[in-house]
């Protein structure tokens, strides 16, 4: 199993050159709304034919929402950007990862120990698989750490499985409950780009610093 991790900074990060100023913070507001928008952009990854001898892979942008679950069951990508802007959403992230099409590939990403308040996640497994040409069939497992109030070691987790139909630079989103409790339920969007060769990831970068400057601009 390959697999890589590329950071949101691709997308976000604020990048100083030629004696220019850094550009300022934005605020949370600002990059729920940049992170919608990226989701919902337009298509930027290159045909996905493949030559002979060239690998299958897939890049995949992942933003995983704790919502409540009435909330949920109506999400969409048409409402995402009001989903985001729900004060009672909280954000976990936006992992990133590449994998290799029909192999699991997995992604590590916090380890809290101790008192917690609220859920974060700590790690992703995914299986991709074709169904079609450009349609791929995204198995994901998102385990979080769970909310520890009296520091238990190790600190809880309960594992969320999702599963995707995506075609190609297309979003997708999918939700499922994982606190009965409290009546909250996970909902994740996923944007799966094709990988051929390594002039594929230097697209994607490109892409994403042209996006970046794009989503600065009012709508």
């Amino acid at each position: 199993m390959r697999y890589r991790s590329l950071g949101w900074g691709l997308a976000l990060c604020a990048c100083a050159s030629g004696g220019e100023p850094t550009l300022a913070a934005p605020e949370a507001a600002q990059v729920r709304r940049e992170v919608a928008r990226s989701f919902l952009g337009r298509k930027c990854s290159r045909p996905i034919a493949a030559a002979p001898g060239e690998r299958d892979q897939l890049f995949v942008e992942a933003l995983v929402l704790n919502v409540p679950r009435k909330l949920a069951e109506s999400a969409s990508l048409r409402t995402l950007e009001q989903v985001l802007a729900e004060p009672t959403v909280e954000m976990l992230g936006t992992p990133h990862l590449v994998v290799d099409v029909g192999q699991e590939g997995q992604l590590a990403l916090v380890d809290v120990q101790g008192r917690t308040e609220g859920p974060s996640l700590h790690r992703m497994r995914l299986m991709p698989r074709r169904a079609e040409p450009d349609l791929t069939v995204l198995e994901l497992e998102v385990t979080l750490q769970l909310p520890n109030p009296t520091a238990l070691r190790p600190n809880p987790t309960r594992a969320v499985a999702l599963t995707f139909s995506a075609r190609d630079d297309v979003s997708a989103l999918a939700s499922a409950p994982w606190d009965e409790p409290g009546q909250r339920s996970l909902v994740v969007v996923v944007r799966p780009r094709s990988v051929r060769s390594d002039a594929d990831f230097k697209a994607i970068f490109g892409c994403k610093m042209r996006e970046r400057l794009e989503l600065r601009r009012p709508p």
